[in-house]
């Protein structure tokens, strides 16, 4: 970092100047900085102040009878939670971190998607419909011959339920 730095420069490098962690090339360019920039020179001094007072505070110490009020302060509130309270903690004994409890519920939840995604045949007149389409398929055609003669299928199926077709059929017999 030969040369002189702006003040944008300086700012990044500030935090590691007031620790001492820059190299000597770096850090005397931020004091040569410092001493020519005022604005600089201040922001500088507003931290160290900062740190001074930081470094002076003494953390509040609780008093020595703090953690057996907080005990029985705890201990009353639960003894007031109620009956709801002690059946819960009796319907559910187990901690949620047990692996026997763990697998009951992998059991339970793939009993029950076992159970909603079970469906009972289908009628018989669904399947009427279906086989011939079983039949194309165990045959070996084509699925595209049959979406390319899908037009001529409707037709055809459109001529077996006419009724007038069927009259005929009926009355050559």
């Amino acid at each position: 970092m030969a040369g002189s730095m702006n003040c944008e420069q300086i700012e990044s490098r500030l935090m590691d100047y007031m620790e001492g962690a820059l190299r000597e090339q770096d850090h005397q360019t931020v004091q040569a900085h410092l001493h020519s920039c005022s604005s600089c020179a201040q922001r500088v001094e507003g931290f160290m102040d900062v740190f001074n007072v930081l470094d002076s505070w003494k953390g509040i110490e609780p008093s020595p009878s703090f953690n057996a009020g907080l005990r029985q302060r705890i201990e009353q509130e639960s003894a007031s939670a109620g009956w709801w309270g002690t059946v819960f903690a009796r319907l559910i004994p187990l901690p949620a971190g047990n692996p026997v409890f763990a697998l009951a519920l992998l059991l339970i939840v793939s009993v029950a998607a076992v159970v909603v995604r079970y469906s009972p045949a289908p009628p018989a007149t669904t399947l009427a419909r279906q086989q011939p389409t079983l039949v194309a398929n165990a045959a070996g055609v084509d699925d595209i011959a049959l979406y390319r003669n899908l037009p001529v299928l409707e037709d055809l199926d459109v001529l077996r339920n006419f009724e007038v077709l069927q009259d005929l059929s009926d009355a050559n017999n």
